[in-house]
């Protein structure tokens, strides 16, 4: 446990490893080592000390950009990693790496099947008599109806070989190359959305008849169908394959981190991110059994948090992950994004990662997820300040134990027993599958679940807060492993340093046998377990249990038995040492800005508010903006103190009780009082102080002021105009303006628009380089005086295309934004193209609509199509009237792009598409390769995910890859 003056050390003097990681996209534009030591200098500048090194294109185009350069893990990528790494221990910094393996993965799987076909994944399916076995595939067993055979796909994490490969590609590289660095300037890894286990493996019936004493192949059908015992087969199975994926991958994983001190952060894939009954065991067979060996397991802020929390806080893990906020957009501040973080620090969050830092910005073309919080934002300054703040926080609730009365088990052992194999469609994704309800019992428990415990995440917070969260009642969320490794005390669950006294059940007694002698145990010694919503045939199992029909219910009684352990308007978090209580309270329940809100006009300081802590110690009021350590006046009332929280400094509270008498306490000693004055005098010059009520005035300046912009923009590397030459410190620039066209008769300046006192209010707000460049009209005919400007930028094309994501350094060729329309209905567009001098010009326009134009009133010949046609035209010199007429193909928006040029390019690039996607939908194309000769190489572009077989060799691809 840790001392009191320990714990006012690390907060006085916070430390960096506690401080944020973001993640560093090395995309966009070619990686040097000259950009990479000057972007690390203004890094630590700002008072930043982690840092993580990913990609969104590691080995070619993916998401919309570019491929990155170079290549992840080629030679010369190496070379800049220990530029970085050497950069990063010149400057006292830490550097985090990213695998690779799920998101924007390097393909690296496929490589390996690839050289390695015994790695292949072997999946489960059914097929009717008649139906031919796909090649490859393993017959297992025969009945009337139908044949069932394990499938070779994907890649077997189930085999230690396989993994342990996998594991040696990254992990294993970094170890032969850096091993003096390992747990030292490099501080961990992070694995973002690891692919789906499978199910099955050879070694699957070994096992179950090891432990069960039956050949499970002639009970395949089970896995499938809901006959008589089919739960109980299908349990065992997903427990085999679990305890195969924990010994081949998760442990020795977990083991590699932990032998040289380094955590591993996680943030896995679609809805397992938010621990979903259903997902979570879809794509990961028992989420909390095999993530239980991260040592910092998470989310981003799209995931929930408080199961992670539980697995640190029961399992021994260190830390607690959050990834977050990308695509809250650009022009958030410390101060809001501190407001979104607050509920994922009660949450249990010590390990924060703010979405992100990015290499290149390509003058503002390129972007992934925005925004970029890094040096080209103007609080950079003030990093330091709130890198110090989240480091006092994170490595305060890090210190001793988690302290709740509540456990609410997370059903998954009941769950994988109403899941069946022909849940998935034939060719489907698991990924498909696991984001729809199965069935009515997956779908009854889920909702219990989240009734009783809520979420904390951007999209269902404000619909599910939970009944535990809204009556202000902390919990931990325990599976059947954790059950297994309770120790029953006086009818409470003691597990790790944590011990509950309540036992809440979502919807199902259904557990494994030892984790139900454990709460029976519970209940034979006078426990509380209540069951919420369980059906009548399943509560005989737990005699003494109390089930209610609602969680409300559920909550009154534990109100009723228990006193809380804190009082107030808002949630709390608790955590004790052998020497102190720590309270981290937040403000009233609704004051906090919503996750992405800005603050605007009606945003209000938030008030303060009192609250009543279950302590022995004396409070003090710890602030982590500054690191002063301050006794606050309180009321003792029996175990109870009343206290007064202030918001003014930060969001929340954090209120230390140390177990002394006030004339005990110890006051932070002097030289700590010097290491939190010395960076307050540099970071705030003026010492801050409390606001008086009702002290605000107005004071009008009468005298003429004179105000100076000084630019702190470094345009050295065009991250803010690419193509400006100017480099440097920018000057500086308006690049929004309002905007108002002249028409016949007006006379701006006779008006006098350009005059400071003009009201401008109504006009239009453009980019500096958009304008009107096309008229467009829906109608059966084009009707000039109904027509509507259509605007877009001649730099960055329609600035409304952009995707959740960005834009990803590009331009969209069918910048014309025609407008939605439905089958058959014509959208007419109308402009002027001046021509430099009379010829002949080519025309080229791609559309998702049938496309008919005129010039000048003369129709226009095209050739090709459906999507791309091209014509010569005859030109005069100065302005040519141009009208093109769209037809929609289909129901939905109509984009389309226009150009004229001297001469005609090559035609673009052709998707090959089928009109009705399915799974037998298939692409060949035969190759003449010369003799001697190891084959083509190039990207196979995909939408979403499917195989390839280059020169005979099956590899799975998502995106785009390298073949």
């Amino acid at each position: 446990m840790t001392a009191i003056k320990e714990l006012q050390t690390r907060f006085a003097i916070p430390d960096p490893h506690f401080g944020p990681v973001p993640f560093w996209w090395w995309s966009g534009e070619e990686v040097t080592e000259e950009r990479i030591r000057w972007q690390l200098q203004k890094f630590r500048e700002g008072g930043l000390r982690n840092i993580g090194i990913i990609h969104l294109a590691p080995t070619g185009p993916q998401y919309g950009s570019c491929g990155d350069s170079p290549v992840f893990m080629s030679d010369d990528w190496w070379v800049l990693f220990e530029v970085a790494l050497r950069e990063a221990e010149r400057l006292g910094m830490r550097l985090w790496f990213y695998d690779q393996i799920g998101f924007s993965g390097a393909n690296e799987l496929a490589r390996l099947v690839a050289s390695n076909p015994e790695f292949s994944g072997y999946h489960l399916r059914r097929y009717l008599p008649e139906e031919e076995l796909p090649e490859g595939a393993q017959l297992l067993l025969e009945t009337q109806a139908y044949r069932y055979a394990a499938v070779r796909q994907g890649f077997n994490w189930l085999d230690p070989h396989a993994s342990a490969a996998m594991l040696d590609r990254v992990h294993g590289e970094m170890e032969r190359r850096f091993p003096n660095d390992l747990g030292k300037t490099i501080a961990g890894s992070f694995q973002d959305e690891l692919p789906p286990l499978p199910l099955w493996s050879p070694d699957v019936p070994i096992r179950y008849a090891e432990l069960f004493g039956e050949d499970v192949i002639t009970l395949l059908p089970a896995l499938f169908d809901d006959e008589p015992g089919a739960d109980e087969v299908r349990r065992r199975v997903y427990r085999i394959a679990a305890e195969l994926a924990e010994q081949a991958l998760f442990i020795p994983l977990g083991n590699w981190h932990r032998k040289y001190g380094m955590l591993i952060g996680c943030d896995q894939a679609g809805p397992a991110r938010r621990v979903d009954l259903h997902a979570a065991q879809r794509l990961y067979l028992d989420y909390f059994r095999t993530h239980r060996w991260y040592n910092a397991p998470g989310a981003d802020m799209e995931g929930e948090i408080k199961p992670h929390s539980s697995m640190v806080h029961l399992n021994g893990g260190t830390r607690v992950w959050l990834e977050a906020f990308h695509s809250s957009g650009w022009g958030g501040t410390f101060e809001e994004t501190m407001h979104w973080l607050i509920p994922f620090l009660q949450a249990g969050v010590t390990l924060f990662s703010p979405h992100a830092v990015y290499y290149s910005t390509r003058g503002g073309w390129w972007e992934w997820a925005p925004p970029d919080t890094g040096w080209r934002q103007p609080y950079f300054e003030h990093y330091g300040i709130f890198a110090d703040t989240v480091s006092r926080v994170c490595s305060l609730l890090s210190v001793g134990s988690h302290v709740c009365d509540i456990a609410v088990h997370y059903p998954s052992y009941a769950v994988v027993g109403y899941l069946s194999l022909d849940d998935i469609k034939p060719r489907e994704h698991p990924m498909a599958a696991s984001n729809r309800d199965p069935n009515k019992k997956v779908a009854h428990l889920r909702e219990v679940y989240l009734e009783v415990t809520g979420t904390v995440n951007r999209r269902d917070t404000a619909m599910r807060p939970g009944v535990l969260r809204s009556r202000h009642l902390d919990f931990d969320v325990v599976d059947d492993s954790i059950l297994q490794q309770a120790d029953v005390q006086n009818g409470r669950l003691a597990i790790s340093n944590e011990a509950f006294s309540v036992l809440v059940l979502c919807g199902t007694t259904i557990m494994d046998a030892e984790a139900s002698r454990q709460v029976n145990r519970m209940l034979e010694q006078g426990g509380l377990v209540i069951g919420v919503m369980v059906p009548e045939v399943e509560k005989s199992s737990l005699p003494g249990a109390i089930f209610v029909q609602t969680a409300e219910e559920m909550a009154a009684i534990i109100e009723e038995r228990l006193p809380k352990r804190v009082e107030g308007p808002g949630m709390s978090l608790q955590r004790s040492t052998d020497e102190a209580d720590v309270f981290l309270l937040l403000p009233e329940d609704g004051k906090l800005l919503r996750m992405h809100q800005p603050a605007d006009e009606s945003t209000m300081l938030l008030d303060r508010a009192e609250y009543r802590l279950l302590t022995s110690g004396v409070p003090e009021l710890w602030d982590p903006v500054s690191g002063r350590m301050e006794p606050i006046p309180y009321i003792r009332e029996g175990e109870w103190i009343r206290v007064e929280a202030g918001f003014s400094d930060w969001p929340a509270a954090l209120i230390v009780c140390p177990f002394r008498t006030a004339a005990d306490v110890t006051r932070i000693p002097e030289g700590l009082k010097e290491a939190v004055s010395q960076p307050l005098a540099m970071r705030f010059p003026a010492q801050p102080g409390e606001w008086p009520v009702n002290a605000g005035r107005t004071i009008l300046l009468e005298e003429n002021w004179r105000v100076r912009v000084e630019s702190t923009l470094d345009n050295r590397y065009g991250d803010f105009d690419l193509h400006s030459t100017q480099r440097g410190i920018m000057p500086p620039e308006r690049r929004v303006m309002q905007v108002r066209t002249e028409r016949d008769g007006d006379s701006g300046i006779g008006n006098g628009w350009h005059l400071p006192a003009y009201d401008d209010s109504d006009w239009d707000e453009r980019l500096w380089s958009e304008s009107v460049y096309w008229h467009v009209y829906k109608g059966d005919s084009f009707q000039p005086s109904e027509a509507k400007p259509l605007v877009y930028s001649n730099i960055f094309g329609d600035l409304a295309f952009r995707s959740w994501a960005g834009r990803m350094g590009r331009v969209p060729r069918r910048y014309l934004h025609l407008g939605d329309a439905v089958k058959g209905e014509t959208v007419w567009a109308h402009t002027h193209a001046v021509a430099p001098k009379a010829g002949r010009y080519g025309v080229r326009v791609e559309s998702n609509a049938e496309i008919i134009g005129w010039v000048n009133d003369c129709p226009i010949a095209w050739s090709g199509g459906p999507e791309e046609k091209t014509a010569w035209i005859d030109l005069k010199e100065g302005p040519n009237m141009f009208l093109i007429k769209a037809e929609a193909l289909s129901n939905g928006l109509i984009r389309a792009g226009f150009e004229i040029n001297e001469t005609l390019s090559e035609s673009l690039p052709k998707w090959l598409y089928v009109s009705n996607p399915n799974p037998n939908a298939s692409l060949q194309k035969s190759l003449t390769i010369p003799a001697g000769s190891k084959g083509p190489e190039g990207p196979a572009c995909i939408r979403g995910k499917g195989p390839s077989c280059p020169r005979g060799e099956w590899r799975t691809c998502f995106g785009a890859r390298r073949l």
